[in-house]
């Protein structure tokens, strides 16, 4: 008997356990949606999934996904025109997704036109678009909506204090340094000549408007107000040196309007929608069967190789990654007025004034032979705009397009004419005398020509007695506003539901239209297999009769005598071979092939 004090030596000591350190979990790292489409770009560039997902905290399996929903991705960047909130990690729509792009679109056309915006303000124009709409009565424009809808598209309301409104110029300003050095390093990685870098962008044009004090009195009445608005918009595009500039694009209300329904070539290329407004349709068209074409023709005939990219600020809904072959579309990032503004608005705004100075003449000729101003402006159609803005945009100098080209692309290859600076020598009186009534910028300096013309019009406007309040500083803002729109010439609470109406539509049918996944196809071997449990089963089921049966096996025969496609036999492992415990030999007995085996 042992004794008990003594350690048994058979029997190993007893472990003691110590307490396992909890596994720690994975840490849930959740991926701002601007983040994923970044981390895609990176894999298209080349770099590894495993890199990638390094970098961003997460498992390679969770890029895989990413990439399998880029389309998805990229549907809802297009769909918030190109805004990216900074909070935003799931692919969520708003809940009234047509009041929120009704409110954007208004929103947009009223900060062009300069207009400040406040909560209260916004919040009853939204409710005004959901009786409009036609939305539920649940939504109340309450406090939580403005929010996320300020953050969804990046908006601040109110004037800022001087602290924030510093604090936001700095941030854009970053922005744009960014870009600017990221403009730098895609045109010299794809050695892109300026001949091959363009840009479009369009703005609304009200082509009867007139000076404020004139509308004051020729408005006065229904009927005179109605003819004073008519709005249009234009679209210009052109590349970096002014070489190639594409034909303008106009969009009116009607499909066939009375007055070119005749003419056989026109000088523009028009085009038609409800409210007069550029949609992603129009542009999707514009960009197939004209951009691409006559950059393409234009490019082989200078002998310079077919590739092009265009820049334009993504305000359509358009997708992401449009292209033809070697013709591309990249948009430019969001708040960054100080890159947009320069590229469109200094040519966009000369084809507005050039214009204003024929409808100057063209009033000025009709006065002259007792025609009054109201019947003048009715005289007015879309033909004599439509020449008008054609002859503009030829005439419409290079410098200007090169100079707007500086703040993005500062080392343009580019040497503009030295002519302008020669003139504003010899007409330096003049633009003392501009600076007296006009705004400190000097961009807006006007020639000795245009001041004669405003002269001209002005008295010409002052000899008839209703008229006879107008001044030469009212002439000079109708003629070169400070914004890039006028009240008059924004989009009006109908206009901007028909748009967003017709645009809900197109998606409903695009979705309709959209093709159903392809379902995988029944191969011939396992048709046969369920037709035989079919058989096997109805001929032990009294349920079904001997002629259903047969009927059965008749498909079974007639599937028997189908031709089958040869099918790739599946790759299998080469057999090992296992020797027999026997040694055997196989003799012929007869001519049939009766095999006996013999033992060896």
């Amino acid at each position: 008997m042992s004794d008990p004090s003594t350690p048994n030596l058979s029997t190993p000591p007893t472990q003691a356990h110590h307490p396992q350190p909890p596994s720690k979990k994975r840490r849930n790292t959740s991926v701002q949606v601007h983040e994923k489409l970044k981390a895609l770009e990176k894999v298209k560039q080349g770099c590894s999934r495993h890199q990638v997902a390094k970098e961003l905290g997460v498992h390679s399996s969770t890029v895989d996904g990413w990439i399998k929903n880029e389309k998805n991705l990229q549907k809802w960047a297009s769909e918030h025109n190109g805004v990216m909130p900074l909070a935003k990690k799931r692919l969520r729509k708003p809940v009234h997704e047509l009041i929120d792009r009704a409110m954007w679109l208004w929103h947009r056309e009223r900060s062009s036109a300069g207009c400040t915006f406040t909560g209260p303000g916004v919040k009853i124009q939204a409710l005004l678009f959901r009786n409009q709409l036609g939305a539920s009565q649940t939504f109340t424009a309450s406090q939580g909506w403005l929010t996320k809808w300020q953050k969804r598209y990046g908006i601040k309301l109110g004037v800022q204090n001087t602290t924030a409104s510093s604090a936001d110029s700095l941030e854009e300003e970053e922005m744009v340094i960014k870009y600017r050095d990221k403009f730098a390093e895609m045109v010299n990685s794809e050695d892109f000549t300026p001949d091959q870098v363009f840009f479009c962008d369009f703005i609304g044009l009200n082509y009867r408007q007139l000076p404020d004090s004139v509308i004051n009195d020729l408005g006065t009445t229904e009927d005179g107000q109605k003819h004073l608005k008519e709005r249009i918009t234009l679209m210009a595009c052109t590349n970096a040196t002014g070489s190639c500039k594409l034909p303008l694009v106009l969009i009116g209300k009607f499909p066939k309007p009375r007055a070119i329904k005749n003419l056989s070539q026109r000088p523009v290329s028009y085009r038609n929608q409800i409210s007069s407004y550029i949609t992603g349709r129009i542009f999707t068209n514009w960009f197939n069967n004209e951009f691409v074409p006559g950059v393409t023709e234009m490019l082989v005939n200078r002998g310079v190789p077919p590739r092009a990219v265009l820049f334009m600020d993504n305000c359509l809904s358009l997708p992401l990654g449009m292209r033809i072959q070697d013709i591309r579309i990249e948009f430019l990032p969001p708040h960054t007025t100080a890159l947009v503004q320069p590229l469109g608005q200094g040519w966009l705004k000369s084809l507005k004034v050039s214009y204003r100075q024929e409808l100057m003449r063209f009033l000025m000729n009709n006065l002259s032979v007792g025609v009054t101003l109201d019947e003048a402006m009715k005289n007015l159609t879309i033909r004599e705009v439509m020449f008008w803005l054609a002859n503009s945009w030829d005439k419409l100098a290079d410098d200007i397009i090169i100079k707007s080209w500086k703040s993005l692309w500062p080392q343009m290859p580019v040497v503009s004419s030295p002519e302008p600076e020669l003139k504003l020598e010899e007409s330096s009186d003049i633009e003392i005398k501009i600076e007296e009534v006009e705004a400190p910028d000097s961009s807006g300096l006007f020639q000795q020509n245009e001041i004669d013309l405003m002269r001209e019009f002005c008295e010409a406007l002052s000899k008839l007695s209703e008229y006879r309040s107008i001044n030469f500083i009212d002439i000079e803002k109708w003629l070169d506003p400070p914004t890039k729109l006028t009240e008059d010439e924004c989009l009006d609470e109908d206009e901007i539901v028909q748009i967003i109406m017709e645009e809900n539509e197109i998606n409903h049918q695009i979705q309709i239209a959209a093709p159903l996944p392809d379902k995988p196809k029944v191969t011939y071997i396992e048709a046969q297999a369920s037709l035989k449990k079919v058989i096997d089963y109805c001929s032990v089921n009294p349920h079904y009769t001997r002629e259903q049966r047969l009927a059965l096996i008749s498909i079974r025969d007639i599937m028997k005598s189908e031709k089958v496609p040869s099918q790739p036999q599946p790759v299998c492992p080469t057999p090992i071979y296992v020797p027999p415990p026997f040694d055997f030999v196989a003799i012929a007995d007869d001519e049939d092939c009766d095999f006996t085996m013999y033992e060896k």
